[in-house]
């Protein structure tokens, strides 16, 4: 779900373009931008709440790109899109490298060996003798990118 706006502002009107799939519809449909190009569309654009993530946009189509996948993947909050394009994920690679959203690096790591092995299977007092932040600091930091607490795999 899209929970960012994009608008284009015109005098005293608002045009959301987040309805629109490319930049040669939003040109068909709102006559007073059907002279501009590519790049005077893309700098007419408000970036509400965007949070610095406009910076990761080159142009319209990067920016329409990132509307369709924000409302198409539900399952993948806009934040943990954000902090992918953050981390330098490309829009095509953040359904494969997104892991999740932890509180702490413990958190995941303990998730991550969860999911290797069936920790249950070992005596309790081996469980709380283990550095979940250790196991986080040694060994899976190479291989998992974070931020604002949302994990990627590094593939």
């Amino acid at each position: 779900m899209l929970d960012k706006k994009f608008t284009i502002v015109l005098k005293d009107d608002e045009i959301d373009i987040t309805n629109y799939s490319s930049a040669d519809e939003i040109r068909e449909n709102v006559s007073a931008l059907e002279e501009l190009n590519d790049t005077e569309l893309f700098n007419l654009i408000d970036f509400d709440d965007i949070d610095g993530v406009d910076s990761y946009f080159n142009d319209i189509d990067d920016i329409l790109k990132y509307i369709e996948f924000c409302k198409s993947d539900e399952y993948i909050p806009n934040a943990a899109i954000d902090a992918a394009l953050y981390l330098d994920i490309s829009l095509d690679d953040i359904i494969d490298c997104y892991i999740g959203e932890y509180d702490s690096e413990e958190e995941f790591s303990k998730s991550a060996c969860e999911n290797l092995i069936n920790l249950n299977d070992l005596p309790s007092f081996i469980i709380d003798c283990i550095d979940w932040q250790r196991v986080w600091d040694a060994y899976l930091r190479h291989d998992y990118n974070k931020h604002n607490g949302y994990y990627f795999g590094i593939f």
